[in-house]
């Protein structure tokens, strides 16, 4: 979050507990558009899964 804007920098990490749920998770959401809830309405922000080098 950037405090002094309120917006979000637009990266997220997540952990898995298991190698399939990681996998579903990219099957669901790489590339994944998020129109709806972004504004302004001609912004558009696409999801994008990059597994950490190191853990």
């Amino acid at each position: 979050m950037d405090f002094s804007t309120g917006a979000n920098l637009g990266y997220a990490f997540v952990n898995f507990t298991t190698a399939i749920g990681a996998s579903r998770f990219e099957a669901s959401f790489q590339n994944y558009k998020w129109e709806e809830l972004v504004r302004p309405p001609n912004w558009r922000k696409v999801c994008k899964i990059v597994a950490a080098k190191f853990q």
